[in-house]
């Protein structure tokens, strides 16, 4: 699934011609790639179904490992991993917030007013996850990150002479990239 397509950077980059196709589309895939393993997931489409377990840590709170959610099924806490009815955690006793905020932190059960209980794999949780679409600001930072890559290997840093002597150094890549980073940040999971 690509997050982004070769008419995305080349319109970014102001380019009409079709002698640099194979080398945007090479750009396009590696960056693609670097960018799902540096935000340690990736950015499905359509959703798919998940049923995760969690170890219990004896708080009210547990991060989900993909979002953004879209519906949850189920919640379980069983320090014995049979997950019967009688372990079930009513819809009413938590919130779900779903990571499509972008406040850079993913998806989390909060339970409220209760912790869940201390155990290995004791916490069952059963959920949709994924994009209907890639978010817009996820595709522009992929955009900033093959365009800067394309410009490095352009030759793209100016050195412009200024007055009194001396030079300024123009990097278009580097802030590119830094511009990009802001953005992915937001998408990455925690450790």
């Amino acid at each position: 699934m690509s997050l982004i397509s070769l008419a995305d950077v080349k319109e970014f980059l102001h380019i009409s011609a079709a002698g640099d196709d194979a080398l945007l589309t090479n750009l396009i895939s590696r960056i693609e790639k670097d960018v799902q393993n540096y935000c340690q997931r990736t950015f499905e489409i359509p959703e798919n179904d998940y049923v995760d377990y969690y170890n219990g840590d004896g708080t009210s709170t547990v991060l989900l490992r993909n979002w953004p959610v879209t519906s949850l099924a189920s919640v379980y806490d069983d320090p014995e991993r049979i997950y019967g009815s009688d372990t079930l955690i009513n819809s009413d006793d938590y919130v779900l917030y779903d990571g499509t905020d972008n406040d850079g932190e993913p998806a989390k059960i909060v339970l409220d007013g209760l912790t869940f209980s201390l155990g290995l794999q004791n916490i069952k949780v059963t959920y949709k996850a994924g994009y209907s679409t890639i978010p817009a600001d996820l595709q522009l930072a992929v955009i900033k990150l093959v365009a800067a890559d394309y410009l490095t290997g352009q030759g793209a840093i100016n050195a412009v002479p200024v007055e009194g002597g001396g030079t300024v150094v123009f990097d278009r890549p580097a802030r590119l990239r830094r511009e990009a980073y802001q953005i992915i940040d937001r998408y990455r999971k925690m450790p």
